[in-house]
């Protein structure tokens, strides 16, 4: 939506859809579940920034929330640490995790994180790994 100007952050919004029926066949279901997020980010230095974000998920049963610090170690590597959770009537998921991001190319970006619970009797342990490919016009994509 915006580009950072001074101490207003860049804003965007973020769509995901969660086609169920497209899951494997221990995870399938027929639902369609919506996602929409209010995404911030402010570069704080050449090296920090902070990204933040409010949305709801499930088909705006949950509240989510997120906040991340990442320091760019190389020109391709970043690393971040960061603090998520999802909220909604029944219960409270409270997440930290850290890990890093490395640029493959402009468009293709590999990322990987560990973490656990907090806030929680039980002490939830989790990996991440991701690719993230950015398509723009130049692909032959609009």
């Amino acid at each position: 939506l915006t580009n950072q100007n001074k101490m207003l952050p860049a804003m965007s919004v973020v769509g995901y859809a969660d086609f169920g029926s497209a899951a494997s066949n221990n995870f399938s279901n027929s639902e369609t579940l919506i996602d929409l997020k209010l995404a911030f980010e402010n570069e704080l230095s050449q090296s920090f920034s902070m990204g933040y974000n409010v949305g709801a998920s499930e088909n705006f049963d949950n509240l989510t929330l997120t906040a991340c610090l990442s320091v760019a170690t190389t020109e391709k590597m970043a690393c971040f640490a960061e603090y998520f959770s999802i909220i909604n009537a029944a219960h409270q998921f409270h997440n930290v995790n850290a890990g890093f991001t490395l640029g493959i190319t402009p468009s293709l970006q590999l990322d990987m994180a560990i973490g656990r619970s907090i806030f929680d009797a039980e002490n939830r342990y989790f990996a991440t790994v991701g690719v993230c490919w950015l398509i723009n016009k130049k692909d032959g994509l609009n």
